[in-house]
């Protein structure tokens, strides 16, 4: 990663909240109410223990680096105050401190991750190379991350809403007729489908439409039953394989009774639904 020229000033400051502004670099479009809420509560009882990092924009305003949640929640609470280190820092650094804040975040949405690394390489004309220099990741990263951005916001907004992993969203670039993403996002979201059977399914509905057939609902339908086939073939083999060992076992037992002197007899009688095992052991 790139040294970036980042002065602090030892002391801790108490600035008014009014005269601080939110980071225009802030990758997280949406911070979870309840999240912030509860970090209001936090403070209210026991003040804010780690002061946010802001910079002087002029005599008047300063500028969040990090820390925009704590500068939300202070907000909550009608603070005047809020404790700040004062940072030196220029445009650049700053933007590139607070995307690495935030992609090292579980919690973050990871098309707004994608927005702001787009928005970064866009603004200072870096390549992906130089993108993932920067934050210390592999190119591979950079660039998965802005072909998420092929998505469109319906998909994208469908995709977060189902909790849809990254995966997901990765595998739908592939498709870049929008009528066809819509059937096949709808599917998977219908149909609660895994990624294995998500990318099989991308891969068969692209073969198909790249010699000239045309797709419908129901011709994805079809082929996802297709595809389940074998799965619940496997299931069906596990459950009798399952059953065989089972009466094996008891057909054992039955006969280690019998050889120690111990008359038993065993039935077994199925029906729809169940297996039914009675053994009759002689008592005399």
């Amino acid at each position: 990663m790139e040294n970036m020229t980042l002065v602090r000033k030892n002391e801790i400051v108490q600035i008014p909240v009014y005269m601080i502004k939110p980071n225009p670099f802030q990758v997280r479009g949406f911070f979870d109410r309840e999240s912030v809420n509860n970090l209001a509560e936090s403070i209210k009882r026991y003040g804010v223990l780690q002061p946010i990092c802001v910079r002087r924009l002029n005599k008047e305003s300063y500028e969040i680096v990090f820390g925009e949640r704590r500068f939300k929640a202070c907000k909550i609470l009608n603070m005047f105050y809020i404790p700040c280190i004062v940072s030196e820092i220029g445009d650049r650094d700053r933007a590139v401190i607070s995307m690495i804040e935030n992609i090292q975040r579980d919690n973050i949405d990871y098309f707004e991750t994608a927005d702001g690394i787009y928005e970064f390489m866009r603004d200072y004309g870096y390549s992906t190379e130089k993108m993932a220099d920067i934050i210390g990741k592999k190119e591979k990263f950079i660039i998965d991350k802005t072909r998420l951005l092929k998505l469109k916001y319906q998909f994208r907004r469908d995709i977060i809403q189902n909790n849809l992993s990254e995966s997901y969203a990765v595998a739908l670039t592939r498709i870049n007729d929008e009528k066809l993403l819509d059937l096949i996002l709808k599917a998977v979201i219908k149909f609660d489908l895994s990624i294995k059977i998500t990318e099989t399914l991308i891969d068969l509905v692209l073969k198909r439409t790249y010699i000239g057939e045309k797709i419908d609902e129901k011709d994805i339908e079809n082929i996802i039953l297709k595809i389940n086939r074998p799965y619940r073939d496997q299931k069906v083999k596990v459950y009798i394989d399952d059953i065989k060992i089972f009466t094996n076992s008891v057909h054992q037992i039955v006969d280690t009774m019998n050889k120690s002197g111990i008359k038993t007899e065993c039935v077994f009688n199925e029906t729809n639904n169940n297996l039914e095992v009675m053994i009759k052991v002689d008592r005399s």
